[in-house]
């Protein structure tokens, strides 16, 4: 009971819905207490080492992206320090699973390293593939092996995974964001756009969900209504992202490329898988492969999202294409 308690105390202080905003504007951790609940979670496994909720719950909370020191890593280049949280997250996951091999949060905590940072895309299926397997039901679970075979292009499996995860957990916004993005990478461009409408009815400003909508109907050539889908975009930089794409699509270089080159000058660093997209559908392939250089570079985590693509459709017929795709061990045949 003293390991239990100590347990949903720390989930408790890491729930953003239960510890309302703090009054310091620009504070990552947003009134959250992430110290006091890895504490907590430590103690439920001092108390019992052998829990395996407290040990992987533990290594989550080491990956949440408001711990300071999270940005610099995540941008590395190089693989994670033998006593980064990456590699502890990884390690408490390996000790979970040598106890428990079925265990489905463990297998799906190691497809999301292998994803996000190892960029071992097969590797990510199939840890995937084993959770859905020890958990056919859970909405997490599902998700996860869903977004790595997105990766891999096999779109079929990826819906119909998602799609269950969504049935389960219909209030997961991330989750119904990939839908979107899944569904227009499949071709699905109406499917797409209901996807992303559904997501705006629970919640209107959700970031990057106009900017998509905006960029499925510039695919459409829909270049008006995607201008005015962008402004409704109430995250800047997506808002940005998506006007230039449809100030392109309506052939007004001259209001695109200064938006361009200010989104180059402010976000090259963290931003050049989505420069490389706006270049490529722009035509202008040169740029774009120096910015999908830049991508690897950077370890920018839209890499994850080549296959399919439809901004990149003037990058296949060239050679460094194919090339791309083989030095990260995707597959080479089109997305089915």
């Amino acid at each position: 009971p003293e390991a239990w308690l100590a347990l949903q105390q720390g989930l408790y202080r890491a729930d953003p819905l239960a510890n309302p905003p703090n009054d310091r504007p620009g504070d990552p951790l947003n009134g959250v207490d992430l110290p006091a609940a890895q504490a907590s979670l430590q103690a439920a496994l001092d108390l019992d080492p052998g829990y395996e909720a407290a040990r992987l719950s533990l290594a989550e909370l080491s990956l949440h992206p408001a711990w300071p020191r999270r940005e610099a890593e995540a941008n590395s280049a190089v693989a994670p320090a033998a006593d980064s949280p990456v590699a502890e997250a990884r390690r408490q996951a390996e000790l979970v699973l040598a106890g428990n091999p079925d265990s489905a949060r463990a297998w799906g905590l190691i497809s999301y390293l292998r994803h996000r940072h190892d960029w071992d895309w097969r590797g990510a299926a199939e840890a995937g593939r084993r959770a859905v397997a020890a958990r056919p039901g859970d909405a997490g679970v599902l998700a996860a092996a869903s977004l790595a075979l997105f990766t891999l292009g096999e779109f079929a499996e990826a819906r119909e995974l998602l799609e269950a995860s969504i049935l389960r957990d219909p209030l997961n916004l991330g989750s119904r964001l990939q839908l979107g993005l899944l569904l227009e990478f499949s071709g699905l461009y109406d499917e797409a756009l209901a996807a992303y409408r559904g997501l705006l009815s629970l919640h209107p400003e959700y970031p990057a969900a106009r900017a998509c909508r905006a960029r499925v109907k510039v695919l459409q050539g829909k270049a008006e209504s995607a201008l005015r889908e962008s402004g409704q975009e109430a995250d800047p930089f997506w808002r940005r992202y998506s006007e230039i794409l449809a100030l392109a699509a309506a052939e007004r270089p001259g209001e695109a490329g200064p938006l361009l080159d200010r989104m180059i000058g402010e976000d090259g660093a963290i931003a050049a898988f989505q420069i490389a997209e706006i270049l490529a559908f722009q035509g202008e392939v040169e740029r774009a492969f120096d910015w999908l250089g830049r991508a690897r570079r950077q370890r920018d985590p839209g890499l994850s999202a080549l296959l399919g693509n439809p901004l990149l459709g003037a990058l296949h017929d060239d050679p460094r294409w194919a090339a791309l795709l083989e030095s990260l061990d995707l597959p080479l045949d089109s997305p089915r």
